[in-house]
């Protein structure tokens, strides 16, 4: 079974693989698996795996090593300041977000306090004229 695809990965239909998302079954290829980006040959799901990341938009090792001269220190450092980030930003909306949802609770209660009011209040105007009216 032949796929196309825009890259080399074990996470995609590509060269005799087959993906599914739900089950996570693999069926190596007799070949295994290339990347067209080093050149580098993997028999193993697992090395494959290791190279090519688990997520189809993970970029290869190779790209990794290569952008950070090999120093993969670097590139967790990097991959740590973008998660902080990521998370920094996440915050910041949960942080409006709960913002404006007790903003939103505070007009319900003051709409509610101020019907509540208005209620007592012609209350006790009803009541002053029935009493009046009685005598």
């Amino acid at each position: 079974m032949s796929f196309a695809s825009s890259r080399s990965s074990p996470a995609f239909a590509i060269g005799g693989i087959n993906y599914d998302p739900a089950r996570h079954v693999h069926d190596v290829p007799p070949y295994g698996w290339r990347c067209f980006h080093c050149n580098e040959h993997f028999t193993t799901i697992r090395d494959a795996r290791l190279h090519f990341g688990a997520d189809p938009d993970a970029a290869p090792a190779c790209l990794i090593k290569g952008r950070f001269d090999g120093n993969l220190v670097l590139a967790l450092r990097d991959l740590e300041r973008t998660a902080i980030e990521e998370i920094a930003g996440l915050r910041r909306e949960l942080d409006e977000a709960e913002g404006d949802y007790l903003g939103e609770i505070g007009k319900r209660e003051r709409a509610v306090r101020e019907a509540e009011e208005q209620g007592y209040a012609k209350g006790l105007a009803d009541g002053r004229a029935e009493r009046v009216q009685n005598g």
